[in-house]
Formats: C-alpha cells, sequence, structure tokens
C-alpha cells in the first residue's frame, strides 16, 4: 500500500543504512526530480565507534547536477536550500547522532547526498539517506512496496 500523506508523496531511500567507513559507502544514489515541486533531503547519521577529531571526520553534503554522469555533482547554492547550509562537518562526539533535514529549492533535475570520510575510519559509522519527491506535477504516484514493486 502506498503512503501519501503529504500530496503524492514518494519516499527514496539513496542510502540505505550501512556502517560507514569510506567516502565510496557514503555515496548516495542520484535520483531524479523531474515532475515533483517540492523535494526533502534528509541525511542521518548515528553515533561513531570511531573517535572524531579534526584529523578524523565525516562531511556531508547536498548535492545537484543536471545529468548524472559522474563528477558533474556540485554543492547545492545556498538560495537553493532551505534549512541550513549545503555543507555539514561532523567531529566531534557532540554533533553525532544527527539528523540533517533540508529543502532542495533549486531547477536542477538530479539531488544527492554525500557523505565524505576524512581520516582512518577503522570501525564505522551508521550512516543513511532518504529523499522525499512530493507536490507532483501529475497524480496518481505510485510508489516501491517494501518488495521492490509498485504499489
Amino acid at each position: 500500500m502506498a503512503i501519501s500523506s503529504i500530496s503524492g508523496a514518494k519516499v527514496i531511500n539513496t542510502l540505505v543504512p550501512i556502517n560507514g567507513n569510506t567516502t565510496a559507502e557514503g555515496t548516495g544514489l542520484a535520483v531524479d526530480t523531474n515532475g515533483y515541486q517540492d523535494i526533502m533531503m534528509i541525511a542521518n547519521q548515528g553515533v561513531s565507534a570511531d573517535t572524531l577529531s579534526g584529523s578524523i571526520y565525516w562531511t556531508v553534503t547536498f548535492q545537484e547536477c543536471a545529468v548524472t554522469t559522474a563528477g558533474s555533482f556540485t554543492l547545492i547554492a545556498a538560495g537553493d536550500l532551505e534549512g541550513g547550509l549545503a555543507t555539514v562537518l561532523i567531529d566531534a562526539a557532540a554533533e553525532d547522532p544527527t539528523l540533517i533535514v533540508r529543502r532542495y529549492k533549486g531547477k536542477l533535475r538530479y539531488v544527492r547526498i554525500l557523505w565524505t570520510q576524512t581520516g582512518t575510519h577503522t570501525v564505522g559509522t551508521p550512516i543513511a539517506g532518504t529523499i522525499i519527491l512530493s507536490n507532483p506535477l501529475h497524480m496518481p504516484v505510485t510508489q516501491e512496496t517494501e518488495l521492490g514493486t509498485p504499489s
């Protein structure tokens, strides 16, 4: 059964929960925003099992691009983002766990969330990303179920 309490919302796990150690593990999937007027980006970081510091830390960035070609993603400009900056540095135990929420107002077609690790992360940090698309230009919207099939 589809959940549509937010005007035809479509919820996409862009990074399934993982105990991340590397930037490669922290690269969220690109999401196509075509046909939607509201985009909410949610980065969820749990408590790091590594001791975070000025030399061991995570940088969470909210990115956009016109095409999904590797290397084409750039930081979302401040004017195209509500809720805070496009870059969040997590370098101390007091800064995690955290839930970082941003609303994308830009015009580029694709968005993603990226966790970049600095230093050697040996044990890891729980990370996950979700993007919610809502207020579609056309209804109804189908959403994949837990089994991966449209409902």
